[in-house]
């Protein structure tokens, strides 16, 4: 049975969202899923169900912060806006992270959550495959990667 945490909608919580958008022009959300659980090292869950925008599901505890990593990835419907290319994405990955550690403040939770955003960034540039565009909120760059394309 999966965890209730799973039935979350894009945008429908109340702090904010840490967003990873990538394209592939050669792979679909297959192809990127089984990428994500090779880079991460995580096993996803496919989410059969016609109210969840995401259509894949992970989750770890991270020890050292004692948190709980969740990633909810899919296609999304984002327009471009403020700047951002979004539409010229095709994946979202969507991170939280959580924890019933009483230090674990709202300002802790969103460092946390900056902080896995970048971790997975630069996981997935690491592998030189997609391009990249890590936003906070859906509203502000936070950070940008393109890898070098070989002309044939």
């Amino acid at each position: 049975m999966l965890d209730l945490q799973v039935k979350r909608v894009a945008g429908g919580g109340m702090s904010r969202s840490i967003n990873l958008f990538a394209q592939s022009s050669d792979i679909g959300l297959k192809g990127f899923v089984k990428d994500l659980q090779e880079t991460l090292g995580l096993p996803f869950e496919y989410l059969p169900d016609d109210e969840i925008d995401f259509l894949y599901f992970a989750q770890r505890m991270n020890n050292e912060t004692n948190s709980i990593e969740r990633f909810w990835v899919g296609d999304h419907t984002y327009a471009s806006t403020r700047g951002l290319p979004l539409s010229e994405y095709r994946f979202d990955i969507e991170l939280d992270t959580s924890s019933d550690d009483w230090k674990f403040t709202p300002p802790k939770r969103e460092q946390m959550k900056d902080a896995l955003g970048y971790t997975v960034f630069e996981q997935l540039k690491a592998t030189g495959r997609y391009d990249l565009l890590l936003v906070d909120d859906v509203q502000r760059k936070l950070a940008e990667f393109h890898p070098t394309r070989q002309e044939m």
